[in-house]
């Protein structure tokens, strides 16, 4: 019976010291979510002149023939005729359309919430794995008694 209470206590060791080396990779994993959650809340003040010229280009494209009518002015683009001549209503489309923009279409966005889905996954499966550990020392525990 010592023997088994010694294997039993060895067991034991070795799957709390398995726990401790899970909850070491779960916080590393929330460390990294976190770290990419931040990226995403910061993105568009991160990637302001990008965005801007994504609205530039919206601009220019379904507007280019209406700049072409206006024969007084020399701009070569829409998206400049309007944030030089009227940098509020400039602003004010540019924050309409960033509302209905999909960050997605972005990749290095898209990526951001692909690695918080993943570490999301990680913790998950790594507080899964946590919990079975701590079943099953409770179970040998049990049996030791």
């Amino acid at each position: 019976m010592e023997n088994l209470d010694s294997t039993s206590t060895d067991t034991i060791q070795s799957l709390t010291a398995e726990i401790i080396a899970l909850e070491e990779n779960k916080i590393e994993a929330q460390n990294i979510l976190n770290e990419t959650q931040a990226d995403i809340d910061n993105f568009i003040d991160d990637n302001d002149h990008m965005l801007h010229q994504i609205y530039d280009e919206m601009l220019d494209e379904c507007y280019s023939d209406q700049l072409e009518s206006i024969t007084f002015i020399h701009l070569s683009s829409v998206s400049r005729l309007l944030s030089e001549y009227d940098p509020i209503a400039y602003r004010c489309g540019f924050n309409d359309w960033l509302d209905g923009f999909d960050l997605n279409d972005i990749s290095e966005y898209h990526d951001l919430v692909c690695e918080v889905e993943t570490q999301e996954g990680i913790i998950e499966s790594l507080d899964q794995e946590i919990a079975d550990l701590l079943d099953l020392i409770d179970e040998m525990k049990e049996r030791i008694k």
